[in-house]
């Protein structure tokens, strides 16, 4: 239930995705603005939902992410006012769920980065975590709070990488002619394992 498709990858292009609880609990989407790291993070909540995993989206600024505030097993869709009571409600007493955060950098030293922690200190003896997309420069500059905990899993997606040091944001060497592809190229990331991925794009 904690498993979320990223895209397609692999010789065969079969589905590829990650597992909150297996790989987690904290899961990174990074890459420059524009190169669909939102619509990687929409795919990965739609298909945690169709698992019937209740999720909590959080969006500091204009997301597609935002498109799900009326969908089933939505507990809620935060913007740029939300508080940490505001995320404890939504969360209740679950211990089954995944939280999302778009533009993830604008969260960091506000009033979700504790809350947004201990989800995931708590996640690695329980079954929820969190998946947070944004810019990778940002997140390699973030030294305390929700961002380096989720790192320290060290799996994630690259979208779109942008030079051989984008694979320091996960402590991997790329290769030297690592640079951007074909729009929605990216890389699935776990502990010692790097698969190439097609993610979905927007128009």
């Amino acid at each position: 239930p904690l498993w979320a498709l990223a895209g397609a990858g692999g010789d065969e292009l079969a589905p590829a995705g990650l597992d909150v609880r297996d790989d987690g609990p904290g899961l990174v989407v990074a890459g420059p603005p524009r190169s669909g790291r939102s619509a990687t993070l929409l795919t990965m909540a739609r298909s945690l939902l169709a698992s019937g995993t209740p999720v909590v989206a959080i969006t500091p600024r204009r997301s597609p992410l935002r498109s799900l505030a009326d969908a089933d097993g939505v507990l809620a869709v935060l913007g740029p006012e939300a508080g940490a009571d505001d995320l404890t409600k939504a969360i209740g007493d679950r211990d089954c769920y995944v939280v999302l955060a778009d533009d993830a950098e604008l969260l960091v030293n506000g009033p979700l980065n504790d809350p947004l922690e201990k989800i995931v200190r708590t996640g690695r003896d329980g079954d929820h975590g969190l998946i947070l997309a944004g810019s990778t420069p940002d997140f390699t500059r973030a030294y305390s709070g929700f961002v380096p905990a989720a790192l320290r899993s060290r799996a994630g997606i690259l979208v779109a990488i942008e030079t051989p040091n984008d694979g320091d944001l996960f402590n991997i060497r790329l290769p030297r002619n690592a640079g951007p592809g074909p729009l929605g190229r990216g890389l699935l990331i776990r502990p010692g394992r790097v698969l190439p991925v097609q993610l979905a794009v927007t128009e």
